[in-house]
């Protein structure tokens, strides 16, 4: 009987380990990935902005158009008011993609966020498809580390909030754009008063450090993926207000991401 029990518990210890090492493994890569956003968000990258256009290659401006279901796409280097952008491209020097924005055309909250390595592959996301499908996932190419409202992600779950349309699509639309808007102004994304961006966590805090709370000032809800925008800048971190200008609260810098310009 004794020997049993002890194989058992070895059995349990052996299992807890293999648990635990995927665990600290997935958090050490967490790290990692945080460390090269940190760095991308440093560099000076190129926007691009990517747009429906119809056969002819007219602009197509529909507010609610779903880039799924589009199958003529132009890059372009400015906008105007008459373009629905699908997409905001951010290329480093060498013409990669580093890092995609997408928001929801019905009140501009955060639709995904993308970060892509040195080989394009998606290494961070950044998502709220709705109030009970949001969060932030860290992918190595074969584990994911998750936070926020999806405990468990699976794979499917990892492919619907990525792009409807691939890397390669992307740059297959235009080849000669990159070529031509290769000596545009580079921008990057040091948190600064006045910037817009959007709030990473469904909670804000009263003052630095303060008592944390749903409910920003003026009964505001809070609410993952709203937009925001920089008041000022104390330390690590913001007081932020909403894009009317009503105060909101205050966050740690690491729950806000800019998008520029």
């Amino acid at each position: 009987m004794g020997t049993k029990i002890r194989k058992y518990m070895k059995i349990s210890i052996l299992v807890l380990l293999q648990l635990l090492s995927v665990v600290i493994g997935l958090s050490q890569n967490r790290d990692v990935f945080q460390r090269e956003v940190d760095s991308i968000n440093k560099m000076p990258l190129r926007i691009a902005y990517l747009i429906p256009i119809d056969s002819l290659g007219r602009c197509v401006n529909e507010e609610f158009l779903d880039s799924e279901n589009m199958y003529h796409y132009a890059l372009v280097g400015e906008i105007n008011s008459d373009m629905n952008i699908l997409s905001t491209i951010y290329f480093d020097n060498q013409n990669n993609i580093r890092k995609i924005i997408e928001s929801w055309p019905d009140g501009g909250y955060l639709k995904k966020i993308i970060y892509y390595n040195d080989k394009e592959k998606p290494i961070y996301i950044i998502f709220c498809k709705d109030a009970e499908f949001y969060g932030k996932i860290y992918y190595d190419g074969y584990n994911y580390y998750t936070e926020k409202s999806v405990p468990k992600c699976s794979y499917d779950k990892f492919k619907q909030v990525q792009m409807g349309y691939s890397i390669s699509e992307i740059k297959n639309i235009n080849n000669d754009f990159l070529q031509k808007h290769f000596y545009a102004p580079r921008i990057n994304f040091k948190i600064k008063p006045g910037d817009k961006g959007f709030l990473c966590t469904s909670y804000i805090y009263t003052s630095v450090k303060g008592e944390l709370t749903q409910i920003g000032a003026d009964s505001i809800q809070i609410s993952f993926g709203m937009p925001i925008v920089i008041n000022s800048i104390e330390k690590k971190w913001c007081k932020i207000s909403s894009v009317f200008n009503s105060f909101i609260g205050y966050i740690p810098i690491a729950d806000i991401e800019i998008i520029k310009p």
